[in-house]
């Protein structure tokens, strides 16, 4: 009997002792799992933290984009709105030099001189602002009338031109010569006719001009230098 027990207890033993070994061999395996798993862990960390970096070196990339392209745009319609103010006040400058001509013929004057303009004030037209009849608001509105012509009628009648020039002559540029001729003439006393003076005219334009009594003369843009 104690050599069966002592079989049974060495059995037994024998039995712990695999399991340990098992159990051992288990816990290197989860061991070893723990630490590619933790390595795996620091790659996908690591990666995120570059794609972070990444993503956010082209957000400002890209706002530095549309900044530039922002500055961009804003130059190039500085230009273009300067190149158009330097083509629009050419053509002013010939329409207005145009101007007499064509008047004394659509008119029936003679003696046609231009008295005004924007960029050279005339003596005429500082007596007109200078009239009690009007504001001082509407002084300072006729004073940026493009052009003020005088010339003589059949009757030697002293007759005034109020002209707004314009490349296209829109909507505004007919409301504008409307009313500044009728402040001229409030001021003046004198028969003031309204004209706009373009290279073409807009359908709306040229529709408000007939109903206003507004003349629309055509003058063709100057022969390049």
């Amino acid at each position: 009997e104690l050599r069966a027990t002592v079989a049974e207890l060495t059995k037994v033993q024998t039995e712990h002792t695999n399991t340990i070994a098992e159990l051992t061999k288990g816990q290197a395996e989860l061991r070893a799992t723990v630490a590619e798993l933790t390595k795996v862990q620091t790659e996908h960390t690591n990666a995120i933290a570059e794609l972070r970096a990444t993503v956010a070196d082209l957000v400002v990339t890209v706002r530095n984009l549309v900044e530039s392209q922002q500055e961009m745009r804003a130059e190039l319609s500085a230009v273009s709105g300067r190149l158009a103010n330097i083509t629009g006040t050419r053509y002013e400058k010939h329409a207005a030099q145009a101007a007499p001509r064509r008047i004394r013929r659509h008119f029936e004057l003679h003696d046609v001189t231009i008295d005004h303009t924007e960029w050279k004030p005339g003596r005429l037209m500082a007596s007109i602002r200078d009239s009690d009849l009007i504001t001082d608001a509407e002084a300072d509105d006729i004073g940026h009338l493009d052009v003020l012509l005088a010339g003589l009628n059949a009757a030697a009648d002293t007759v005034l031109v109020a002209a707004e020039i314009s490349v296209t002559i829109q909507d505004h540029d007919v409301t504008r010569a409307y009313q500044r001729a009728a402040l001229i003439a409030r001021a003046s006393g004198l028969t003031v006719h309204p004209v706009v003076i373009g290279q073409s005219a807009e359908i709306s334009a040229q529709q408000m001009a007939e109903q206003g009594n507004v003349t629309v003369i055509t003058v063709p843009a100057p022969v390049p230098y």
